[in-house]
């Protein structure tokens, strides 16, 4: 059956927010299509490379990319990225941006 987008977000805020991170201060960026993460990681060579281990855990996995990020636009850090597999709803990797 899988899991929807909705139903990824729902995961990831539980995980996170059970990690005293608040999603309630947080824009949750996310779609269909992955377009963020798409666009602003894995298109870019630097970030494939020195970030290894995070492309080798999505290679060839079917899964939501989850973005938190500051509310106020002229705040940086504090953002997060959670990824959780269509398929089970498991979370496959989550990283903190600060």
């Amino acid at each position: 059956m899988g899991f929807s987008l909705n139903d990824a977000i729902e995961i990831a805020n539980k995980e996170l927010s059970e990690e005293g991170f608040d999603v309630t201060q947080k824009n949750i960026i996310a779609n269909k299509n992955n377009s963020l993460w798409n666009k602003r990681y894995l298109g870019k060579q630097k970030f494939k490379e020195t970030n290894a281990h995070i492309v080798k855990a999505l290679e060839n996995r079917d899964y939501w990319a989850v973005n938190y990020t500051s509310k106020e636009a002229n705040l940086f850090g504090g953002s997060a990225w959670v990824f959780v597999d269509k398929t089970s709803g498991k979370i496959i990797l989550k990283f903190y941006l600060k």
